[in-house]
């Protein structure tokens, strides 16, 4: 089992063997289990990509489109899914499944998936995991290729690694740009059920300071977080630190149970 730190060390090391003056992703193209859940005519690019109704997808839980087209104007229905390699986490549900975040890899530039997505004529890109924020830095590389009527989104789990000031800076200049905030549990033992990992508060409050500090439009998610004191206590904490604006767009997402979920594991 891959863990946090060997999982980083991997990341960076492949991102140094770039061809210099290259923005690379490592992308794991539509793989292993999860194809069990993926309608085969939402498949592009021979499986590299896929696209996603978002209104459709997984029962329609993802309010998303109407997050999206809130806070940019832009339609946020449909989009073009690149599914970046490597998680610091293992979550028993992730229907990405570690067959997608830690499976078969290609290399591919920010100008190729813009071509993808173009072509696709998709509302929105989508940079998921795994844990996109690993390759946050890189962030800003393919973002300032999107077209101006269309929409960038990706997700932060607030324990990937230490963030980057000067990295959000930058992100905080760039316009129909929408983030998730994706919150995995709100105690030690409910975090550890829900990623298999044990969780870091000191870096998980740093990071969160940071996001709030900046412009960035985001929206809060959460998975399988019980509806209990806990939670309280966090939008309590939130609101009187932040302001309770920021819970506004927040929704919880429930477990879905997967085919992918039911079959064996082709990656450990």
């Amino acid at each position: 089992m891959i863990d946090m730190e060997e999982c980083m060390q991997l990341i960076a090391r492949e991102k140094a063997e770039c061809p210099p003056g290259s923005k690379l992703w490592k992308v794991a193209p539509i793989q292993g289990r999860q194809l069990l859940d993926v309608n085969p005519e939402h498949l592009l690019n021979d499986g590299l990509y896929r696209k996603c109704d978002c209104k459709t997808a997984g029962g329609g839980y993802d309010h998303f489109p109407e997050i999206g087209e809130d806070l940019t104007g832009i339609r946020c229905r449909h989009q073009f899914v690149v599914q970046l390699y490597g998680c610091h986490l293992d979550c028993p549900y992730c229907y990405v499944t570690r067959d997608g975040v830690f499976g078969e890899s290609v290399y591919v530039s920010s100008k190729s998936i813009i071509e993808a997505f173009k072509k696709s004529k998709m509302d929105v890109l989508h940079l998921m995991g795994g844990a996109p924020a690993l390759y946050m830095s890189d962030w800003h590389d393919i973002k300032e290729l999107v077209p101006d009527n269309k929409v960038f989104t990706s997700d932060l789990l607030l324990t990937e690694c230490e963030y980057d000031k000067g990295v959000i800076d930058r992100l905080n200049r760039m316009y129909n740009s929408v983030y998730a905030v994706n919150i995995k549990g709100l105690t030690d033992e409910e975090y550890k059920a829900n990623t298999g990992r044990d969780i870091d508060w000191g870096l998980f409050w740093r990071n969160m300071d940071k996001i709030m500090d900046s412009y960035l439009a985001f929206y809060f998610t959460f998975t399988n977080v019980e509806k209990g004191a806990a939670l309280e206590a966090f939008r309590e904490r939130i609101s009187k630190d932040y302001g309770s604006y920021r819970l506004s767009r927040s929704f919880h997402i429930d477990i879905i149970q997967y085919k992918a979920l039911q079959a064996p594991r082709e990656v450990k």
